[in-house]
This record gives structure tokens, C-alpha cells and sequence, in this order.
């Protein structure tokens, strides 16, 4: 698996081309590539991030991770409450979630 930096490389390369990798780059350029990468970091960062239950709720009927302590299931969230998708248990004090699909 590759890192976010390698991964912001390849997609600065594919978007802005051969040029990227030119010595003769203006301070500006470099600048806007600078900030291109760290957007797209930023981004990775952003989907990869765990809600607090307390900050924020899935809507009903949703399905998502839910995490407790190291433990991460597959859950879908009815009635306040996180049931295990794969065997419609209660997942007891859930601490965390996360999207599976990213809007």
C-alpha cells in the first residue's frame, strides 16, 4: 500500500503533467504544486477520520464502521442504536463511526 505522499505525487504528476518534474519550476509554481499536495493529504485525511458518537450520529439505517476500543465491525445504525450487519446484534458502546462511501 502506498503512502498519501506517493499517492498526492502520482495525482500532481497525472494532473499537471512532465512539467512537474522540472528543475527550472518558479518559486510560484512550486508554491501552487506545494499547496496541491497538501489539499490532497488534507482530503485523505478527511475520509479517513473517525466521528465521535457523542459529536455526531449516523443517519437511521445507515451503514457504516463502528469502533470500540481496537474493535471494528461493519455496522448499521437503527434506533440509536449500532447493530453488527453481518449478525443484526447490538453493538454495545460504540465509541466511533465512519462512513463506508464518502459523498
Amino acid at each position: 500500500m502506498r503512502t498519501t505522499k506517493e499517492e498526492s505525487n502520482e495525482y500532481i504528476l497525472k494532473e499537471f503533467g512532465e512539467s512537474t518534474k522540472w528543475k527550472s519550476v518558479t518559486m510560484t509554481e512550486e508554491l501552487f504544486l506545494h499547496n496541491c499536495r497538501e489539499s490532497f493529504e488534507a482530503g485523505v485525511e478527511f475520509a479517513q477520520r473517525w466521528i465521535g458518537v457523542n459529536d455526531e450520529l449516523p443517519k437511521e439505517y445507515q451503514t457504516v464502521l463502528a469502533k470500540r476500543n481496537n474493535y471494528i465491525v461493519t455496522a448499521i445504525f437503527y434506533d440509536k442504536v449500532f447493530y453488527e450487519s453481518n449478525t443484526a446484534i447490538k453493538f454495545v458502546e460504540a465509541t466511533h463511526w465512519r462512513p463506508i462511501e464518502i459523498k
